[in-house]
């Protein structure tokens, strides 16, 4: 026979029934609270990282820079290693069409003999340049056409060294992946333009080997950066 169910509660049953009830409201409660702290670390986290991206992007680039600084303070030491083996001659910034002239040859390839191939392709690269692909006839920098067009020139002839470019960020051509030999020269929009692809600026190396960035020189068809 099965036990019948009791329909009256002690007192002290009644309150315990109640107190159960009241717990599992309020674990209810604290489940609800606990979503809500949920959903307000995530929208703290989504304003944070909103903030935050642009600055970490900042930052990158500011180490990219840094790095193609760097890469063109290393060109200066090679190409004046360059000059004092030829009679302090540098390579020409464009290529000489006569294939019987050394400089029949691109600049950045006749510093062969003073850098092994590797580290020259390395320090040919700029890490900003987005659409460059390193490569043994790749340069994302050029050199100023007006020191010696398509001829090799003499630094030691040009005065105010501290005022005169020798390298800059060069715009990458989409079809070859790379940068022309040369800035500055009257033709084609891409491989004779400065790129300013560092924030709006770009990397200026100068014939005293200082480097500098900024947007001031890169319409200025001349080698002295300011008058």
């Amino acid at each position: 026979m099965e036990p019948k169910i009791i329909a009256h509660f002690t007192e002290s049953g009644k309150a315990r029934t109640t107190g159960a009830v009241l717990k599992s409201a309020q674990r209810a409660r604290q489940a609800a609270f606990t979503l809500t702290e949920l959903l307000i670390v995530v929208a703290i986290i989504a304003i944070l990282a909103a903030i935050l991206w642009p600055v970490g992007r900042r930052m990158i680039e500011q180490g990219n820079q840094a790095k193609c600084m760097s890469n063109l303070r290393q060109l200066y030491g090679v190409l004046m290693f360059y000059a004092d083996e030829n009679n302090q001659m540098l390579p020409s910034p464009d290529v000489n069409a006569d294939q019987d002239s050394p400089s029949s040859a691109h600049w950045f390839r006749r510093l062969d003999r003073y850098i092994a191939q590797q580290e020259r392709i390395k320090i040919l690269t700029c890490p900003s340049a987005k659409t460059f692909i390193p490569g043994d006839w790749s340069t994302a920098y050029g050199m100023n056409y007006y020191l010696g067009e398509n001829q090799d020139w003499r630094a030691l002839s040009i005065d105010q060294k501290s005022r005169v470019i020798l390298l800059a960020d060069a715009v990458i051509n989409p079809a070859w992946h790379s940068a022309g030999s040369a800035i500055f020269e009257d033709g084609g929009p891409f491989n004779k333009t400065v790129d300013l692809r560092h924030g709006g600026r770009a990397n200026f190396l100068f014939l005293d080997g200082h480097v500098e960035a900024s947007a001031e020189y890169s319409r200025k068809p001349i080698y002295f950066n300011k008058n």
